[in-house]
């Protein structure tokens, strides 16, 4: 018999290699799953990252995705910048309290003109951090 709980927070499939934590992270009616998937590895969840061809066929339009076919997305996302580009607010709070307060993220954050995440992260994110490798 498999062990669930060894099996299913790394659980993806063969080919797209999308987890269940991913897949979690588009339905709002998921995030109890997301939370229990991450109560039992949290390590492997946060290690987990999302091929960038097959987040973009599930996270855009399908006419967009079409339009823009002859494009390859070879970056590989960390389910905490998945979860801000999906706009999973209640998803990333629960991936994102392991982040660094001086990380990029508010500022991903603001860019992606997302509200609610600038306010939440503001709490503990310093909005002067200058990022490594910035000029500015």
């Amino acid at each position: 018999m498999v062990d669930i709980v060894a099996v299913l927070p790394a659980y993806s499939t063969p080919r797209s290699k999308v987890s269940a934590s991913f897949i979690s992270l588009l339905y709002k009616t998921r995030i109890p799953v997301l939370k229990a998937i991450i109560e039992l590895d949290n390590d492997q969840v946060s290690d987990y990252v999302i091929p960038g061809s097959s987040f973009v066929p599930l996270a855009m339009h399908l006419e967009v995705v079409k339009e823009y076919s002859d494009q390859t997305y070879t970056q590989e996302l960390p389910l905490w910048i998945a979860s801000l580009y999906l706009g999973s607010f209640e998803s990333f709070k629960l991936i994102a309290f392991e982040l660094p307060p001086s990380g990029p993220t508010l500022h991903l954050a603001a860019v992606l003109a997302l509200p609610k995440f600038v306010k939440w992260l503001l709490e503990d994110h310093d909005p002067n951090h200058k990022l490594k490798n910035s000029t500015t």
